[in-house]
């Protein structure tokens, strides 16, 4: 039994020298201070004295964009040349973001198919940075970004084995772009010879956090790739009449392959060039009336059909003769035309959320942007300054 007059004041202890809480943090210099109360002895908070601990207001984010180049055997590339790819995919993403290079990551890993290999590349980045990388990646379906990265993988010597030949030109195609917000989805549709279709994995629907959601927007384009083989890509931009017959001529052919009465016009069809030889980067936005799978099905069965109309047309430009657009030391009998899979690509995104955050404000423990809240750090070094003072 303690009586009134054996009672002591408890004396406010603290920690004697700076003390580091999680490798980072000085235990003893928190943002409150702390005493005993005069009459029962016990530890109390003061008002805040100001700490030194620096308050992040735009938090660290990252962007996921998940790429497949064709064309490229995962199974055949040795240790060097994964090291030389993701290197070299990395520093591509830096530069046309302008992102610095040590917040880039990319990662190679298998691919969907025998074929090709995934490029995961993630980017850590505040979260205003994170809005603009969103909408740049979205400007041109992300073509501008994949021809980037394209551009980094088939100038390298390493990867030459994983090749599907010596003379392969890898294409690079965007699959997946994820935010904490919103995504942009891709998703292949294969007609394999036995008439079956097959469709790749993909993830589920996105989600956001937050007590308030609003339906997504969706919307489905057809896209391919046509490539004109021996033709310089150089000088077709360098005359305007060639480029905009070559445009057209692409378009047609594409349309003559689509399916017919449903609404499709050479205004649903956007064609995109690019080097290598001249690559056609070809979108077709589904009209209301239309089916995207029943475009993507009929385009898919009628690909040697487009690669003839195209061989043709170029023969026969009439604003150029196709000799002075050919690449040096080409001729006409060295003109190939192809047509890549058919893709169907929905694109789906998110409007704002509705969210609170009840501390106002949220810090961050760096390295690689791992975030955590406020609070809970300062009530665990609230509860380790207690431990010390009681003891």
């Amino acid at each position: 039994m303690i009586l009134d007059s054996d009672a002591v004041v408890a004396k406010a202890r603290m920690l004697s020298t700076s003390t580091k809480y999680l490798g980072e943090f000085n235990a003893s210099d928190a943002g409150v201070q702390m005493q005993a109360d005069p009459t029962s002895g016990y530890p109390t908070l003061t008002s805040s004295t100001g700490g030194t601990a620096t308050v992040v207001t735009d938090k660290s984010e990252t962007v996921l964009t998940e790429l497949s180049l064709h064309g490229l055997h995962y199974s055949n590339l040795d240790s060097a040349g994964v090291v030389a790819l993701a290197d070299a995919t990395k520093q591509a993403a830096a530069t046309h973001t302008s992102v610095a290079a040590n917040m880039v990551v990319s990662v190679p890993r298998i691919g969907l198919t025998a074929d090709s290999t995934k490029v995961d590349i993630e980017f850590f980045v505040t979260g205003t940075k994170k809005d603009e990388l969103f909408t740049l990646f979205q400007q041109q379906s992300g073509k501008a970004y994949e021809s980037a990265v394209q551009n980094s993988v088939n100038a390298l010597t390493d990867i030459a084995a994983a090749k599907t030949t010596t003379s392969t030109v890898v294409l690079a195609s965007l699959d997946q772009l994820t935010t904490g917000t919103g995504s942009v989805a891709y998703t292949k549709v294969v007609v394999v010879d036995d008439g079956t279709t097959t469709m790749a994995p993909t993830t589920g629907a996105p989600t956001t956090a937050g007590p308030t959601t609003m339906a997504p927007n969706k919307l489905e384009k057809v896209k391919t790739v046509v490539t004109i083989q021996a033709l310089d890509y150089d000088k077709v931009m360098a005359n305007e009449a060639a480029k905009t017959e070559l445009v057209s001529d692409i378009k047609q052919s594409i349309l003559s392959s689509l399916p017919a009465n449903v609404g499709y016009t050479v205004d649903n069809i956007a064609v995109t060039l690019r080097k290598g030889s001249v690559i056609a980067d070809v979108e077709i936005e589904t009209p209301a009336t239309a089916d995207a799978s029943a475009a993507q099905t009929a385009l898919q069965a009628n690909k040697n059909t487009v690669n003839q109309a195209v061989t043709a047309a170029v023969s026969t430009m009439s604003s150029a003769s196709v000799a002075d657009l050919l690449e040096d030391g080409r001729t006409t009998a060295d003109l190939v035309v192809s047509t890549a899979d058919v893709m169907v690509e929905i694109i789906t995104t998110l409007p704002p959320t509705t969210t609170e955050d009840p501390a106002g404000v949220q810090g961050y423990v760096a390295d690689l942007s791992m975030r955590s809240s406020l609070q809970p750090f300062l009530a665990a070094l609230l509860v380790s300054i207690v431990i010390a003072q009681v003891q």
